[in-house]
């Protein structure tokens, strides 16, 4: 976490106990180690601590504590920034991140926040979206789309280090033709507005 300021090692530290939490997958280390934990020493961690961070009975610091980890912040790498418009009665400011996938870790959902687990291509993700068979909000729909313009995980890690992050919060401007939310051009997506989701 050299050279992060406090609130981005924060952020990440975040991602990483949500990334754990939800989906069983933990980038750290054992102190002194270079390489992320093995799928063996994760099996230990999961039952014993997941549901505590869930419920709010544990902090992610008591754990690595106990177990003696440090995480693994050097491999998030910034890849987006959205907050929930203004109108809405709630709100969320959230940061996207990438990173590689520790090796032999197995994702698991944990039934409660995360009901489904898969591995799948975002262009596979965003043709679903587009056949109604599955549900992307806005946010992360694009955001898949960005995501997808890298052909594999080297250069998608390697535009994240190269591009800036631009905070989008989308804007609302009433026309003829309905209620529409605007981003900045430069955030990088492929538009700079669309239509206010309606739910179903």
């Amino acid at each position: 976490a050299d050279g992060l300021s406090d609130e981005q090692l924060a952020l990440r530290v975040g991602a990483i106990r949500e990334a754990f939490e939800e989906c069983g997958v933990l980038l750290a280390r054992s102190r002194g180690e270079t390489a992320l934990l093995t799928p063996e020493r994760l099996a230990t961690l999961g039952p014993r601590y997941r549901q505590g961070l869930d419920r709010g009975e544990i902090c992610i610091a008591d754990m690595l504590e106990a177990e003696d980890l440090v995480l693994a912040c050097d491999q998030l790498l910034p890849f987006a920034h959205w907050i929930t418009p203004s109108f809405m009665p709630k709100r969320f400011d959230t940061y996207f991140y990438l990173a590689p996938a520790p090796a032999e870790q197995v994702a698991l959902h944990d039934g409660r926040e995360m009901v489904d687990s898969v591995w799948i291509r975002p262009a596979d993700a965003l043709a679903d979206a587009a056949a109604g068979t599955r549900t992307l909000v806005p946010a992360t729909l694009l955001n898949v789309e960005k995501l997808g313009r890298s052909p594999d995980l080297t250069a998608a890690l390697a535009r994240a280090r190269s591009e800036r992050v631009v905070t989008v919060e989308p804007q609302l401007v009433e026309r003829a033709d309905g209620a529409w939310l605007q981003i900045p051009a430069e955030a990088g997506y492929s538009v700079t507005e669309f239509a206010v989701p309606t739910s179903k």
